[in-house]
């Protein structure tokens, strides 16, 4: 999963559906979506065909009194039955030879011009009602693919207009009548031109505002990252110091502070990335237990919260599933705040369920059915004031939705509040998970040696003061270290100056070492093209700011 907000794709401009000639009469550059709206239309040609026809029976046996007997009635038929196979074999070719072919598509239109056509050639005033056939031809195919579609399909209809009144003595006595159809041809298609011209211009413009936004989110989420990151370490330190029993408290404060600050940035940051649909799901069968030893520690300081062990394997995104677990944990603590809290996970119905329950205060019917949505928030008079905004609950609906799943909020008042995470697929476990889980690996790292790069002095410095409290061994560099000695992990930063990356500093490590060591890179930027680029599993990438709990989860995560 990448929490990351490229410059989203630009809206047409120009579209493959605006007919440009290439060799082979094929436009390459077709979208799924455009070729479902093709498929479409071949499947109304037979009910259109069906219609045609027993409309012209209708009329025929109102005003003559009998269709059958009538003179037009054969080659009325003949042309409804020549539509109907001439459809069944646009929609073969369709459905076989997906893509964009200009030439299938005139044919297509030439087709259903020519049967509305010859309905009112042969059967003259009786069939004036298909007249809107016509319309609608041109007009569809402008509204699925674009507006040369919307010009082909305006000539092609006063060509055949043209035909129709020239072809019939009846049509052509009546020039008004005549002139009037051709005139409503042309404007009614005339201004759909303006209305999708006017839409492609307003999806531009958006296009092009949401490519600024995006641009300027991930140079601020960069920006501010950096000290927030900074900023976490520092008071880290500060803690480690001898302080008094008021600085201690007043340390405590000032850690919740840049905490709310960090857990406000992060979901703003994740609701605007599922906005700008940056984020996309990675699927792979992961076990359910290292998630939960990975939020155990980012909660050291809730007694009352508590884990189900699990041997489970399920098919899902783990960032994106640990990111939900987070938020529903969050919120259960924020609201139970004296209450215990359990999370686990069930079989239902041949599928895995997640649960976080607690047992809170619970919440009423009426806000039940609304604490989804975003910025929505339960105030009652009396309630202490609670930190954030109201989109956790939010962010866990639409990840659950991106990766097939469902989330459910039950509660019961004076009862407590039970959260579910419906359908996550049961896996087999891969090779790899019979190695150690992080739940043994976390205890104290005393011993490992670790390569630490950072270009940034004070946070090379407090970094470095972190791991060597846990027991770690640390060989800390400014830039790309030189002559290193053999590590356990390496821990970089990803800018680093002089256009050296953290991927150079973990492609020297390893060449001088000849071993495949496991890395952490830690970096402001967008996540999405770092972990794209990552060649293998002993590479993960935090993304600042970064807790002590969240730095120590990863080292266990990367040398599983």
């Amino acid at each position: 999963m990448d929490l990351a907000c490229p410059t989203p794709p630009l809206c047409p401009s120009p579209q493959a559906s605006e007919l440009m000639i290439f060799p082979g009469w094929k436009i390459v550059n077709d979208n799924a979506s455009e070729h479902q709206a093709e498929i479409r239309q071949s499947r109304i040609r037979i009910p259109a065909a069906s219609f045609l026809a027993l409309y012209g029976m209708l009329a025929s046996n109102f005003h003559y009194g009998s269709f059958f007997t009538s003179s037009f009635s054969i080659p009325i038929l003949a042309v409804y039955i020549s539509y109907a196979i001439g459809s069944i074999v646009l929609r073969y070719f369709t459905v076989r030879y997906p893509g964009h072919y200009p030439v299938r598509r005139l044919a297509g239109m030439t087709l259903d011009f020519a049967t509305a056509s010859a309905g009112l050639i042969i059967n003259s005033y009786i069939m004036i009602p298909t007249y809107l056939f016509l319309v609608w031809i041109t007009l569809g195919n402008g509204m699925r693919f674009g507006l040369a579609y919307l010009i082909a399909g305006s000539i092609l209809c006063q060509a055949f207009l043209w035909l129709v009144f020239v072809s019939s003595p009846r049509w052509s006595s009546d020039v008004e009548l005549a002139f009037t159809l051709a005139l409503t041809a042309l404007v009614v298609p005339a201004f759909s031109y303006s209305l999708l011209r006017a839409k492609q211009k307003a999806e531009q413009e958006t296009a092009q505002i949401a490519a600024a936004r995006a641009r300027l989110l991930a140079q601020a989420s960069h920006d501010l990252r950096q000290p927030l990151h900074a900023m976490q370490l520092f008071v880290g330190d500060l803690r480690q110091t001898l302080l008094t029993q008021y600085q201690v408290a007043v340390v405590s404060r000032l850690e919740r502070a840049v905490g709310n600050i960090d857990s406000l940035f992060t979901t703003l940051l994740d609701i605007t990335a599922i906005y700008s649909g940056s984020v996309k799901p990675h699927l792979e069968v992961m076990a359910v237990q290292p998630v939960f030893d990975a939020l155990r520690e980012l909660f050291p300081d809730q007694l009352r919260l508590r884990f189900v062990p699990t041997g489970l394997h399920v098919l899902s995104d783990p960032v994106l599933l640990r990111t939900i677990l987070q938020n529903l944990i969050s919120n259960a603590i924020k609201y139970a705040p004296d209450s215990g809290v359990v999370v686990g996970c069930k079989r239902q119905d041949g599928r895995i369920s997640l649960v976080v329950a607690d047992r809170g205060p619970g919440i009423e019917d009426i806000h039940l059915r609304h604490v989804f949505e975003e910025f929505y928030q339960i105030r009652r008079d009396g309630d202490a004031d609670r930190s954030g905004i109201g989109l956790g609950l939010a962010v866990v609906d639409q990840f659950t939705k991106l990766l097939g799943l469902q989330a459910e909020l039950r509660s019961r008042l004076g009862h407590g509040t039970v959260a579910f995470v419906h359908g996550l697929e049961t896996a087999s476990p891969s090779a790899s998970d019979g190695k150690p889980t992080a739940a043994r690996i976390t205890s104290p790292l005393i011993g490992l040696r670790v390569i630490l790069v950072e270009d940034d002095p004070d946070l090379l410095e407090s970094t470095r003061d972190l791991l060597t409290s846990w027991g770690c061994e640390v060989q800390a560099f400014a830039s790309l270290p030189e002559n290193p000695r053999e590590c356990d992990v390496i821990i970089t930063d990803f800018d680093l100056g002089r256009g050296a990356t953290g991927a150079d500093v973990i492609d020297r490590v390893r060449a001088a070492s000849g071993v495949d060591v496991p890395a952490i890179i830690l970096t402001g930027h967008d996540r999405k093209p770092l972990v794209a680029s990552m060649d293998g599993k002993r590479q993960y990438v935090l993304k600042k700011p970064v807790t002590r709990a969240q730095l120590r989860s990863a080292i266990a995560m990367v040398r599983l």
